[in-house]
């Protein structure tokens, strides 16, 4: 009995290994869309795609076509993956169909506000492995609030996906 326990657990631990190291095999993108035309504060507009080794390439969408390259510390990266791997779950998986508008004071939509179902967008891509989720940007806070810590454990800026600058 003992040795067929030993025997499970081994399996058990070997499967874990194994998928704590695809994971670190995997490149991260991540997307994240304001829902309104015009920002006036925190608003992420910008796509950012973190590779195995460290390297993070960065689009922010405000400023047109500004690219932002830097590579993190292998500490924040596992961070930033640890956070995500709470989230990620195999294949495609859409948070939301449709998006709620927010509403003027006359009651009716704000011309404005334009939420899309893919407004938060999450790719894992492994060399065995995809996987998919999506979201509007101001529905389900606990996975949005999950990728916005994930994204500052790389000292990158909300706004931009740009490395913030901190004094030494």
């Amino acid at each position: 009995m003992r040795m067929q326990f030993r025997a499970i657990a081994a399996a058990v631990l070997l499967l874990c290994a194994s998928a704590a190291a695809a994971s670190r095999q995997e490149t991260i993108t991540i997307r994240l869309r304001h829902g309104y035309a015009y920002c006036a504060g925190v608003c992420p507009n910008f796509a950012m795609t973190v590779y195995p080794s460290g390297k993070v390439v960065s689009q922010e969408f405000w400023s047109g076509a500004t690219i932002h390259r830097y590579r993190v510390r292998p500490r924040q990266l596992a961070i930033f993956r640890e956070l995500l791997d709470r989230i990620k779950r195999p294949g495609e998986r859409r948070l939301d169909v449709w998006c709620r508008r927010a509403l003027g004071d006359d009651g009716k939509p704000d011309p404005l506000h334009d939420p899309r179902p893919d407004d938060i967008e999450v790719r894992w891509d492994g060399p065995s492995s995809h996987a998919r989720l999506t979201s509007c940007s101001d529905s389900h806070r606990p996975v949005r609030e999950t990728i916005v810590h994930a994204v500052l454990a790389l000292g990158a800026d909300l706004n931009t996906g740009e490395r913030e600058r901190r004094p030494r």
